[in-house]
């Protein structure tokens, strides 16, 4: 299994649009081959995370690019402030 961890700039309220689009953005990734798992976290500093669990690297990749393109697409106001910060392997534990 792999995942991916991406990690949004602090402020302008990216977490509360992913709350708002919920089903649609569960559309997305969960329709992308190897999907396990999806996660939002709300940061301190207003910030979000999200991580996905997919079954090999290629799936995760695709990951990357389904959301990079969602937020392109549909959430300009986010884009404007850069990608971010992506990382990704094979999962060595999982519980």
């Amino acid at each position: 299994m792999n995942a991916t961890i991406r990690s949004y700039a602090a402020g302008g309220g990216l977490i509360d649009a992913l709350v708002e689009h919920q089903s649609e953005v569960h559309g997305l990734l969960a329709g992308i081959d190897g999907f396990h798992a999806y996660y939002a976290l709300r940061t301190p500093d207003g910030g979000a995370v999200t991580i996905s669990a997919y079954a090999d690297a290629a799936d995760t990749e695709a990951s990357n690019a389904a959301a990079a393109e969602r937020v392109r697409d549909n959430l300009p106001e986010f884009a404007a402030s850069g990608p971010p910060q992506t990382t990704a392997g094979e999962v060595a534990v999982s519980f």
